[in-house]
């Protein structure tokens, strides 16, 4: 017996995919189809959609993966931020779009290259790394 098109669909939007693989069946089992020539949408990439067609007993891409997003939804990117070294981290939603990158710890004491005095009354300096910490020993100039 035949599916109707709306289960159908729904069936396949249940199925998770690998962005570097062609969609599964509902349930990741199968590409195997009996209606020569029967259309279906399945998901593709992280959140995309594809037109797949019946041929030969199998689904095969009728169509580009398309609306896919750049990520899986609840996965972190983690990056030293701009502004003195500061931990920064960003979630994917459900959409599989990043949201905005967020501090996620304490910034460093200053800015890499950044110089400051040994306050010793000499011409000496620290310098600031590209850790974000002042060097332990002074130099001099």
């Amino acid at each position: 017996m035949k599916k109707p098109l709306l289960v159908s669909l729904l069936l396949s939007f249940t199925a998770a995919c690998d962005p570097s693989t062609p969609p599964s069946d509902a349930g990741g089992t199968s590409l195997v189809c009996s209606e020569e020539g029967a259309m279906r949408i399945a998901e593709c990439g992280f959140c995309g959609m594809v037109s797949q067609t019946c041929s030969d007993g199998r689904w095969t891409m009728a169509s580009a993966c398309l609306g896919a997003g750049p990520c899986e939804p609840a996965s972190v990117q983690t990056r030293v931020g701009p502004v003195r070294c500061t931990p920064e981290q960003r979630l994917c939603g459900a959409d599989c779009q990043w949201g905005e990158w967020l501090a996620a710890g304490s910034p460093g004491e200053c800015e890499p290259g950044q110089l400051i005095g040994c306050g010793d009354g000499t011409d000496t300096y620290r310098v600031c790394s590209a850790e974000c910490r002042y060097a332990e020993v002074c130099t001099s100039g």
